[in-house]
């Protein structure tokens, strides 16, 4: 397969500054929405998907929020629905907001810290094992690493418990399980100091080990995100530094968190300030999706994307995606056209555009779909997948991925009937091969 993405589409023109952009279900509808966050506008806001095709409505604002940096969304308060969290940069806070009703109508601001000095992003994560969502924290001038427990369940935030406090100019972090033991631990930037470490959550519990080095040699790390880009299954790391316009990976050798040298991805992520990986070829690896800014005017700014050519850590050269940005703040990518394949989203911060580009995948010569069609239900579902096909089609095995690639279930095919219950909530891939090899790939939301 190969991957051609559409012209720029805009979701909004005239968000003032936008400087962040995640992309969740935020009125329960099934369709994924973009929610935003604007530093000259000081606001944040979403914008509904209208048919779960990509065509949204009119920005529906949350709340002033003064000095947005990064928005998060997540189940907060363990009702079913999306809520989100804020880091106001030069405000030293963090707070969230509860989605009242599901269909994404905000109550006030609920403030978890307020003496955060820079605060930069807060990610919901479930880091102690009880079951609901704590917050994992990037705070930049005071060099740090955090979390926040979520004492009840419900979005009552206990006060700020430290990862390391050693993290200069902490700007981003990546809850993941980097040693296998079915914990979150934590990955997280240092720009002062130019490494990337990692963490190990002990006992499970959120009690963090020592600062475990990834690398040391680059030159201002801006971003860091974790995925299995060379298909052993087990976690690996994948950083910027925009100083010297670079997107390496790291391999996580023995699946215990022992990290290999750098691997350059590209060398023409030029100012990279943003990186997502996700398979945006549909050819069941990760690939790398990144921002890219060409010279100091900041006009021209780029999205851009390597592709992962081997399955391995492989990557080909840079393919630009839209360059009509300016200073791009932050890429995602998300199927947000329901069409089974991640399309792509970026924050122009200079031009107050929020836009998305169309996945347009299609079949490359010898691969074929599965006929006869197969569909999934219910979805969303909590519990069971019922997969429906076509009675001539045998199917020998189905593997479930995480957004990231991870392989968190794989079986033999004996029954429409597949036991998701210890999933965790999110969104998810499911792959099934027929006796002549062929494979058919559908989508599935896990309450």
């Amino acid at each position: 397969m190969f991957s051609q993405f559409g012209p720029e589409q805009l979701i909004s023109k005239d968000t003032g500054l936008p400087v962040s952009i995640i992309i969740a279900d935020l009125d329960g509808d099934g369709f994924l929405d973009a929610l935003t966050g604007a530093r000259s506008s000081n606001e944040v806001a979403w914008f509904k998907n209208e048919d779960g095709l990509g065509t949204f409505g009119s920005v529906n604002p949350i709340t002033p929020s003064d000095e947005v940096r990064r928005i998060h969304a997540g189940d907060l308060d363990g009702d079913g629905d999306n809520d989100i969290v804020v880091a106001q940069i030069f405000e030293d806070t963090f707070y969230w907001q509860e989605n009242l009703d599901g269909e994404g109508n905000f109550g006030p601001q609920q403030i978890i810290d307020d003496n955060a000095d820079n605060a930069y992003e807060a990610i919901p994560a479930d880091l102690d094992g009880d079951g609901d969502l704590d917050l994992v924290a990037a705070i930049s001038d005071d060099s740090r690493a955090v979390w926040y427990e979520n004492l009840d369940g419900q979005g009552n935030f206990g006060s700020l418990r430290v990862i390391s406090n050693v993290q200069l100019a902490c700007r981003s972090v990546f809850p993941a399980d980097i040693d296998g033991d079915g914990d979150l631990d934590v990955v997280a930037n240092s720009g002062g100091d130019v490494t990337i470490s990692w963490f190990e959550n002990e006992d499970g519990l959120g009690n963090f080990g020592p600062k475990k080095i990834v690398a040391g040699e680059a030159l201002y790390v801006a971003d860091v995100f974790c995925a299995d880009m060379d298909g052993d299954g087990d976690l690996d790391i994948v950083g910027t530094t925009n100083a010297e316009d670079r997107v390496a990976w790291h391999e996580n050798l023995d699946g215990l968190g022992a990290f290999g040298p750098q691997q350059i991805i590209t060398n023409e992520a030029l100012s990279c300030t943003s990186i997502f990986c996700g398979d945006l070829d549909n050819d069941g690896d990760i690939d790398v999706l990144y921002s890219s800014t060409p010279n100091s005017t900041i006009e021209n700014s780029q999205i851009a994307w390597s592709e992962n050519l081997d399955g391995q850590g492989t990557f080909g050269g840079k393919l630009i995606i839209g360059d009509e940005l300016q200073l791009t703040r932050e890429v995602y990518a998300a199927d947000i056209d329901s069409d089974g394949d991640l399309d792509v989203f970026a924050a122009s911060q200079n031009n107050n555009k929020v836009v998305w580009y169309e996945n347009q995948t299609i079949l490359g010569v010898g691969e074929q779909r599965v006929q006869g069609g197969v569909t999934l239900y219910p979805n969303p579902t909590q519990t069971e997948l019922f997969i429906e096909h076509a009675s001539y089609t045998t199917f020998n095995n189905v593997t479930i991925y995480s957004v990231q690639g991870k392989i968190v279930l794989q079986q033999d095919y004996h029954s429409k009937a597949i036991d998701i219950s210890q999933l965790s909530s999110g969104v998810y891939f499911v792959s099934l091969t027929d006796t002549q090899a062929k494979k058919t790939v559908r989508k599935f939301i896990k309450k």
